[in-house]
């Protein structure tokens, strides 16, 4: 199992509807990983965004699809578990982050961790 870096801390601010997606040179290559385990640690989060993690088996924007379903940030920590054989979309090659307001301005300050298993 291999312990990477998906974002380190950061700190995002947007407009209400604003979508911030992971710039391309900071993806993360899994490699041939089936299982990932996502550990999503959030600071500090104001007004209300969602976070949405997809997958790829290219390095191109367009193919990304979602691997965790979206879920709207809080503070703490949460673990998502995507296992290859029980996903709807299994973990490929690529991964990244996707950040989108809910309505309002918002500010999220945020670190993923993922746990690869091949």
């Amino acid at each position: 199992m291999d312990g990477l870096l998906l974002q380190d801390l950061i700190t995002i601010r947007g407009a209400a509807s604003a979508h911030v997606v992971q710039l391309a040179r900071d993806w993360l290559d899994i490699g041939e990983s089936e299982d990932v385990v996502f550990y999503t640690h959030v600071r500090e989060v104001i007004g209300s965004a969602k976070l949405t993690l997809e997958t790829s088996s290219v390095a191109d924007g367009s193919s990304f699809l979602p691997l965790v379903p979206t879920f709207s940030l809080a503070v703490g920590l949460r673990t998502d578990v995507v296992l290859a054989s029980m996903a709807k979309v299994p973990p490929m090659r690529f991964v990244r982050w996707n950040l989108t307001g809910d309505g309002s301005p918002w500010d999220a300050t945020l670190r993923i961790w993922v746990a690869a298993h091949g």
